[in-house]
């Protein structure tokens, strides 16, 4: 968890994917959530997400946010990727995305809600919802 800016629709307490003292360092991080969920109901997933720091980045690198959901948590049952537009620090720019809804099967009573980003990437998210 860390500080980021809030908007209208985040708190501000927001998962950092990499974490900070990982920015930059072309490596790979991730964060995942684990939750409750009926076999063979549909689900809907949205977040929030933004970059940081994004003018200590090459100018030609972007942010990739990949998104997946296991279910159960060993089988990828959705793979998404969004690419945020916005820094929320160095130098604050433009705002939070909205990614999704992204719309999967649960195959199992847990499934595992997956972030991660590699390269020069350092993505924050907020906000999940995850709606029948």
């Amino acid at each position: 968890w860390m500080g980021a800016p809030a908007s209208a629709n985040t708190s501000g307490y927001a998962w950092s994917i990499k974490g900070i003292s990982q920015c930059y360092q072309d490596i790979r991080g991730g964060v995942f959530q684990d939750i409750s969920t009926t076999m063979k109901k549909w689900y809907a997933v949205t977040y929030f997400v933004i970059d940081a720091n994004a003018d200590l980045k090459e100018s030609n690198s972007s942010t990739v946010v990949h998104f997946q959901v296991l279910s159960p948590t060993d089988t990828v049952v959705l793979d998404e990727a969004h690419v945020p537009s916005g820094s929320a620090i160095k130098p604050a720019r433009g705002t939070w995305d909205l990614a999704g809804p992204f719309l999967f099967q649960a195959e199992s009573e847990t499934t595992r809600l997956f972030w991660f980003a590699g390269s020069a990437a350092c993505p924050i998210i907020d906000s999940v919802a995850v709606r029948e």
